[in-house]
């Protein structure tokens, strides 16, 4: 904010009333109103022109109140005592507007200062917070992605390669009867029943072929033991031409 200088004049002046009475006791009642009215003029307009003089008073202007005015060098007419209060009270306005105005840029400075630390305090509590979230989230999302990672991983009970592609091939014949393991969770079971089903890979692969053959749905050991609980050498599953040729280009693919 500016502290604006006044354009329009001042209004007042100060009127020493002792001093008044003092200097115009010798002038008539009619004197002392063209005296003081002339004082008022020059508070307003800085000086009298012979011609606001003669409009003002007419031409019955006393000699003793012209008397009570100084002529400038342009021939205007002032009063010493009017000059220089009016003047003293013009430069004690100068100095309060000042005042004002150095009061005001110390408040206003004091504010900016303020509002700086608050936004700095801001900034930092922000630049911190946005520090510390990416770091929840990043230990957040490492957990998660090491979930995801241990969730995927399948463990296969034998590593060797025909039983992996034979694991593919039941995955797929549970696909084609719509019955596809739900999630990896059920399908780790599987493994883990297989598993323990088995002695080895040959044989783990020989119950996924045995179980695609009936058509099952889960996984089954052949029975190769008869009713005397002898082995059934007799009774092996036979499996078509075209399925054993499907079964080993897959195992090969």
């Amino acid at each position: 904010m500016q502290i604006r200088k006044s354009m329009s004049k001042d209004p007042a002046v100060l009127l020493y009333t002792s001093d008044f009475l003092s200097g115009c006791q010798d002038l008539t009642m009619m004197e002392r109103g063209q005296y003081i009215t002339l004082l008022c003029l020059q508070h307003q307009k800085g000086v009298l022109s012979p011609k606001i003089i003669k409009l003002t008073c007419g031409n019955e202007i006393s000699q003793d109140v012209l008397d009570k005015f100084k002529i400038d060098k342009d021939g205007n007419y002032y009063n010493e005592r009017m000059d220089f209060e009016r003047n003293k009270r013009k430069a004690h306005s100068e100095l309060q507007r000042q005042k004002a105005q150095q009061r005001w840029d110390k408040v206003k400075k004091e504010k900016n200062n303020s509002n700086k630390q608050l936004k700095g305090d801001a900034l930092a509590s922000t630049a911190a917070s946005a520090l510390a979230v990416p770091l929840e989230n990043e230990n957040e999302n490492e957990n998660e992605n090491r979930n995801k990672k241990e969730n995927t991983i399948i463990v296969y009970p034998f590593s060797d390669e025909s039983f992996v592609k034979a694991w593919d091939l039941w995955k797929q014949y549970k696909k084609d009867i719509k019955k596809s393991y739900k999630s990896k969770l059920s399908e780790q079971a599987a493994l883990k029943s297989i598993g323990k089903m088995a002695d080895d890979s040959s044989d783990a692969i020989e119950i996924i072929e045995h179980t695609i053959s009936r058509g099952w749905v889960g996984l089954r050991k052949e029975d190769k033991t008869n009713n005397y609980g002898r082995k059934n050498n007799t009774n092996k599953t036979s499996y078509t031409t075209d399925f054993k040729e499907d079964l080993i280009k897959s195992l090969q693919s």
